[in-house]
């Protein structure tokens, strides 16, 4: 039995990289601001050249921003809303930190739209508006850590030291040019810089990327918990799978109809053995394809030990037909990467098979 056909399943990763590209343009249109100020990017072609580079990231920047909220509304997974793509502080999903990146997107719309007009609003009130909305990029970054469940992950570390470390060269790079005009201003900024960058650092590593920052984040219970009726249950100190770990599986399956063109849900619910133990709730639903599968158009898929068995929860990111690939993370943003190899009964309720996991 051939359980889906593949179709994308892009919304998740759409969300989170755009996220990852509008913070890597907002490093690039700081540093070329930075490059820019009173003439330190040299001879007048290339400040012209930088000229146009920083306009046009800026804007790069806001279509990527855009389609981070988009994405991260239609994802569904948390209770985000439009107004809270531009009214901050307002939404019950880590109010704060949620707030801080609708606060960096209204900046950097500010940004746009005065230097859209600048010949209208005069030289100094776009100049006072553009120096503002600079703070647009750490408030980003703050937001990036803050909210973000990736904060543990390799790639996404390596992005925010990326763009930490490119816009202290810049600073840098802009201190000690000329370094004897107003060097006491100089040395002040780059005191500043430096007790800036520690204390951004120091929190990251005891915060984001630490488990259980869900939780200290203001993720409404009923995420934490992930439905599981588990009230005030620890995530972080909740049992968990030892990885990584290669298992076998067994379960049911269920299909609410196959009738073609209809939509259908398939549901397998299946424990794990010999190597680990634990239990899954896997769910695809999509149109009745001819051959009796299901074209997917939406996963879910939940996974954890007998007592929490939704520590982990995700969507597949492959399917090739009785073969899954899924990635899960738990509220503390330990992720997850497993394939199942499924053998299906004659008669479709039941299947064995193999399950290959690791974080």
């Amino acid at each position: 039995m051939i359980l889906a056909v593949s179709e994308s399943q892009a919304l998740w990763y759409l969300g989170r990289g755009s996220g990852l590209v509008s913070i890597l343009l907002l490093t690039l249109v700081v540093a070329l601001g930075i490059a820019q100020v009173q003439g330190a990017a040299g001879p007048s072609r290339q400040r012209f050249v930088i000229t146009q580079l920083h306009r046009n990231a800026a804007l790069f920047a806001v279509v990527f921003l855009g389609i981070h909220i988009a994405t991260a509304i239609l994802d569904g997974f948390a209770p985000i809303y439009w107004l809270d793509a531009v009214i901050p502080f307002q939404s019950p999903y880590r109010s704060l930190w949620l707030g801080l990146g609708t606060l960096a997107f209204d900046l950097l719309l500010t940004l746009v739209i005065t230097s859209l007009l600048r010949l209208r609003i005069g030289f100094g009130t776009w100049r006072a508006i553009h120096w503002l909305a600079y703070a647009c990029w750490p408030i980003a970054l703050l937001h990036g850590l803050g909210t973000g469940s990736d904060g543990r992950v390799g790639l996404v570390q390596l992005v925010d030291l990326l763009c930490l470390a490119v816009v202290v060269a810049a600073i840098a790079w802009r201190l000690t040019r000329n370094w004897r005009q107003e060097s006491s201003i100089r040395v002040a900024s780059a005191v500043v810089t430096v007790v800036l960058v520690a204390g951004m650092s120091i929190w990251a590593y005891n915060g984001p990327m630490q488990r259980g920052w869900a939780r200290k984040a203001g993720t409404p219970a009923e995420l934490l918990s992930g439905g599981s009726g588990s009230g005030g249950t620890d995530i972080a100190a909740a049992a968990g799978l030892a990885l990584p770990f290669s298992a076998s599986v067994s379960g049911t399956l269920e299909q609410n109809t196959t009738t073609p063109g209809a939509n259908a849900t398939i549901t397998l619910t299946g424990t794990i053995t010999d190597g680990a133990d634990g239990v899954f709730v896997i769910t695809i639903t999509g149109p009745v394809s001819a051959r009796g599968g299901v074209t997917m158009r939406s996963s879910t898929v939940s996974l954890g030990p007998p007592e929490f068995p939704r520590q982990y929860t995700g969507t597949i990111t492959e399917l090739h037909g009785t073969q899954i690939e899924f990635e899960v993370s738990d509220a503390a943003g330990e992720l997850i990467n497993a394939r199942a190899q499924l053998d299906v009964s004659a008669d479709g309720a039941t299947f064995t098979g193999t399950i290959d996991a690791a974080g």
